[in-house]
């Protein structure tokens, strides 16, 4: 069609049409092209690098960042598989009888995870989901599966960082500070008062611990290497 051209043509309207006045029915639409607009993209040149942000001064310094950027994903990544990989054999040889309460308590936060994530209260997402997905004890009985495991997987890794009685010195922590505020483009007094608190300094302690147990499992074992996979389908994969 051109622009200022009218069509007319038949529209055939399947059973299940979500308006129900047209389901299974036969319409007749007519159509005028008032505008024909076309998106053009940017040149891929330094003025574009410059456009996106001023500390880069030619299109190579943008492509540099943003393959540094994917690399850094990667590695982070495949260490996160590595880890998983490790972590799942060691549940198969060890295995643990979780409390019930222990389950009840991991189903339950993800009941405030996923209610926090859509902005309502528990009651309400449960209410709704009761009613347009599943009956309430069928969803938490898949989620059973998922929350064992992640408990099990805990217990392994804290029980691991015992054994290793880490020490973290107010010097590591400064350090850890510094990397989180040099990784994020943030100021450091910023981040030092996003931490402030003895809980978040204490969540922090435990994340330089646990970094330390996944870096002595990864020295001390040896993995097969796996299929070989395109960039975005192993950064997708949550198997």
């Amino acid at each position: 069609m051109k622009t200022g051209e009218t069509k007319e043509f038949e529209k055939n309207f399947p059973g299940d049409f979500a308006e129900s006045r047209l389901a299974g029915k036969t319409g007749k639409m007519r159509i005028s092209l008032t505008a024909l607009k076309e998106k053009k993209l940017p040149d891929l040149d330094d003025d574009l690098a410059q456009d996106v942000d001023e500390k880069y001064k030619t299109l190579d310094d943008l492509k540099n960042n943003i393959r540094g950027r994917l690399n850094k994903n990667l590695e982070m990544r495949l260490k996160d598989l590595k880890i998983s990989e490790l972590l799942k054999k060691i549940m198969e040889n060890t295995p643990v009888i979780l409390p019930e309460s222990m389950i009840r308590m991991e189903i339950e936060n993800h009941w405030r995870k996923l209610a926090r994530s859509y902005h309502m209260k528990v009651e309400e997402l449960m209410r709704l989901m009761s009613r347009f997905e599943k009956p309430l004890e069928e969803i938490e009985n898949e989620w059973r599966v998922s929350a064992e495991k992640a408990l099990h997987s805990r217990i392994i890794v804290e029980t691991l960082m015992e054994e290793q009685n880490f020490e973290v010195t107010e010097a590591d922590m400064e350090k850890e500070l510094e990397r989180i505020a040099g990784e994020n483009n943030i100021d450091l007094e910023d981040v030092k008062k996003e931490y402030q608190g003895d809980q978040m300094m204490e969540y922090l302690r435990e994340d330089i611990k646990e970094r330390r147990l996944f870096d002595i499992m990864l020295a001390e074992n040896t993995l097969e290497q796996g299929k070989r996979k395109k960039y975005l389908d192993l950064m997708a994969d949550n198997g």
